[in-house]
């Protein structure tokens, strides 16, 4: 009986399997992924690191900014005072509240407190009756008390405007001698309007008075 020959298959990959080429193509594709997977995640790192940077610096400069300190307030005994006689005797009866600097001029202000009643009762007993019952009255006196009680607690002085810093002025030129050279004249034109060009010195903001304002808690005249 005759046996029919089998012919054997190579051994290797199975007849199944993808060709080199695709195998190769795969491989190349995954480690692309890899490496762009790898670069999206240090993107990602270093994205996160500036964000929170950034808002740690943003932090940081707002708590740099002070809220606003509220103001302060001092609440003077009433005055009770005889006004300036015009056709019949009149008394003035008001109450006052001082808006302060700060907490260090009111514990000043507590200290002159006999000087500071003195001046101001002076300083209400020369008013009109007729005066005070009109709004540009009452907010004169008030400008004036402002006044009379900063003189107490600092000098004038220190209230002043600083004065207004005025141009250098051009020196005035000799007269011309016989023979000058043209150069030292143009010279001398040049440095008088460089010293006319230059920006005034700037001066410091004035200091704020002590006492800021008068409030009118009461104001009785009869």
């Amino acid at each position: 009986m005759a046996v029919s020959a089998v012919k054997k298959q190579p051994k290797g990959d199975d007849a199944g399997d993808a060709p080199p080429d695709a195998k190769a193509g795969k491989r190349g594709g995954s480690k692309m992924m890899l490496i762009a997977a790898v670069v999206v995640a240090i993107g990602a790192g270093v994205g996160g690191t500036y964000f929170f940077l950034q808002k740690g610096a943003g932090d940081k400069h707002e708590a740099k900014v002070e809220p606003p300190k509220p103001p302060v307030f001092i609440t003077l005994d009433q005055f009770t005072v005889n006004l300036q006689l015009e056709e019949s005797p009149q008394f003035l009866q008001v109450g006052l509240s001082l808006k302060v600097r700060d907490a260090h001029v009111a514990d000043e202000l507590k200290l002159y407190m006999p000087e500071v009643r003195d001046r101001t009762l002076l300083l209400l007993s020369s008013q009109k009756a007729s005066t005070l019952l009109t709004l540009e009255g009452k907010r004169k006196l008030a400008n004036n008390i402002v006044a009379t009680i900063n003189a107490i607690l600092e000098p004038a002085s220190a209230h002043a405007p600083p004065a207004p810093v005025q141009p250098p002025k051009a020196a005035k030129k000799p007269p011309k001698e016989e023979g000058a050279a043209e150069g030292e004249e143009d010279a001398e034109e040049k440095a008088a309007a460089e010293a006319l060009a230059k920006p005034p010195v700037p001066q410091p903001p004035p200091r704020r008075p002590p006492v800021q304002s008068v409030l009118f808690t009461s104001f009785i005249v009869q």
